[in-house]
């Protein structure tokens, strides 16, 4: 079996990443890991979202709304 074709293990990926960070500048490293952390936070709220319940009129053309909205 071709050994392209094979996934590489958990420590495999680990220790390869490990050895292309160590070739890289100082310079580069400290790029990879701002761009690391801007993607795993990004979506993430800076606070809990906190309880909510309200209720809203809200209106179209030709009809009146009333409804809730709530988290």
């Amino acid at each position: 079996m071709d050994t392209s074709d094979k996934k590489p293990n958990e420590s495999g990926v680990t220790a390869r990443l490990l050895e292309l960070i160590k070739n890289m500048s100082q310079e580069e490293r400290l790029a990879l890991l701002k761009e690391l952390e801007e993607r795993l936070f990004k979506d993430k709220r800076e606070h809990k979202r906190k309880p909510f319940f309200m209720v809203v009129d809200y209106s179209t053309d030709d009809r009146v709304y009333k409804d809730t909205s709530k988290t």
